[in-house]
C-alpha cells in the first residue's frame, strides 16, 4: 500500500532552501595560501624595494610583494594562511580586518587578545571560515608592522548576490585600488615617538601610495 502524504507550500518552500544551503556547501572550497615575511631594505642596489625612491628604509615584505598579495575566495569558503615568519627580530600575527570570526575569535589575529604573536623563525596557521562578501583588507597587527609594508586586500564575492551579478553585467574588468600613507621612518623609530612622555607626534606621512607606488 502506497501512502500519499499532503505537503504544504510552505513545507516545500524550506525544502528549496535547504537544498540551495546544501548546494552552496557542496561548492564551497578550501582556499590555501603560504606567505613568508622577510624584513628587507631598499637600497641603491635594489631599489625596485622603495615604492618612493626613498632608500635605506626598513620593510616587512610578504613575499617579497608591496602591497602583500591578495586573499581572493567565494562566501561559504574555507580560507587557510600557513603565515611563515623568517624575520629574525620580529613577532607577528595576522589581522583580517572587515571579516567577521564569529564562533572562530582565535583566529582574528589581535595580538594578546585572542593569540600570542608568533615569534621569530615561527610559523602559524589561519584557518577560517568566510562569510562577510567584499573588499577587506589583511594587516600585521603588532606595533606598527601594517605601516612597514605587512598588508594587502582582501576579496570575498558572493556568486549567489543579485548586485554581484548586476555589477558583472555592467563592466569589463575589475581592479583593485590599494591606497596608503607611507613614512619614511620605519615602525619601530615611529613607535619610539608615540610612546615616549611626553608624547612626541610623528608628523604626517611623506607619501601617498596607490598600489605600492608613489613620488616623493
Amino acid at each position: 500500500m502506497v501512502i500519499f502524504k499532503r505537503t504544504t507550500t510552505s513545507a516545500l518552500a524550506g525544502l528549496a532552501t535547504t537544498l540551495a544551503s546544501l548546494a552552496a556547501v557542496a561548492e564551497s572550497k578550501t582556499v590555501e595560501y603560504a606567505w613568508s615575511l622577510k624584513p628587507r631594505r631598499a637600497q641603491a642596489k635594489d631599489p625596485s624595494l622603495s615604492p618612493d625612491c626613498n632608500l635605506d628604509r626598513l620593510m616587512l615584505l610578504v613575499n617579497d610583494q608591496f602591497p602583500g598579495p591578495a586573499i581572493e575566495a567565494n562566501v561559504g569558503d574555507t580560507v587557510k594562511v600557513t603565515m611563515i615568519n623568517e624575520s629574525p627580530t620580529d613577532t607577528l600575527s595576522l589581522h583580517f580586518h572587515g571579516l567577521t570570526m564569529q564562533g572562530q575569535p582565535y583566529v582574528d589575529g589581535t595580538a594578546s587578545v585572542t593569540q600570542c604573536a608568533s615569534p621569530p623563525m615561527q610559523t602559524q596557521v589561519y584557518e577560517f571560515n568566510v562569510s562577510d562578501s567584499g573588499t577587506h583588507y589583511w594587516h600585521g597587527h603588532v606595533s606598527m608592522e601594517r605601516a612597514d609594508g605587512f598588508q594587502g586586500p582582501i576579496i570575498i564575492s558572493d556568486p549567489e548576490s543579485d548586485d554581484e551579478k548586476q555589477l558583472e553585467a555592467m563592466y569589463d574588468a575589475e581592479a583593485t585600488v590599494f591606497l596608503q600613507d607611507y613614512y619614511h621612518l620605519d615602525g619601530n623609530m615611529r613607535r619610539t615617538g608615540l610612546d615616549t612622555s611626553p608624547f612626541i607626534w610623528i608628523g604626517n606621512a611623506q607619501t601617498f601610495l596607490i598600489n605600492g607606488g608613489g613620488i616623493f
